[in-house]
């Protein structure tokens, strides 16, 4: 039986490139299991039209239409702005009596290619207690969704005639 003998200086380097291509394969596999909702990785929903109409009182919303382009049904769960101190998704409906009434909801769920108009009497999201806006301003707010990465919205703040239908 033969000796193989390998210098000290090719069995470090063969050592080294075994640890790096270990750490490529790993890493690799790391970047993999990174989930996204869309295959493109973009973001799968768009938002146009968004308003803010000034507030009569310290309550007041955003309306917006909300369109799913992705490939995947996704729902939007939550909404922030540093303008309100509290903010919530809510849904104005009519009951059988004629009254309008106002529920929160804890998701709005959106269909690959749907459109959900966020309007009055029907889909909102409410920003209660909001500072003092004026008709011009921009306001910032930031849409979570389920499985999509979120959206920051830039809505013009309008009068309410501007938003009424």
């Amino acid at each position: 039986m033969q000796k193989l003998n390998i210098g000290n200086a090719n069995l470090e380097m063969l050592g080294k490139s075994v640890a790096v291509l270990a750490a490529l394969v790993l890493l690799m596999a790391a970047v993999s299991a990174c989930g996204s909702s869309d295959e493109s990785g973009e973001t799968t929903f768009s938002v146009t039209n968004a308003v803010v109409p000034v507030a009569a009182g310290a309550n007041t919303a955003l309306y917006f239409e909300l369109t799913n382009t992705g490939s995947k049904t996704d729902s939007l769960i939550e909404a922030r702005t540093d303008v309100a101190k509290e903010v919530e998704i809510h849904q104005s409906s009519q009951d059988s009596s004629g009254m309008m009434k106002m529920q929160e909801q804890d998701e709005v769920k959106v269909d690959p290619g749907e459109t959900v108009d966020f309007e009055p009497g029907g889909y909102h999201i409410m920003l209660l207690e909001a500072d003092e806006l004026t008709e011009g301003d921009t306001v910032e707010v930031e849409l979570l969704f389920k499985n999509s990465p979120a959206l920051t919205v830039e809505a013009t703040v309008v009068t309410y005639a501007d938003v009424a239908h």
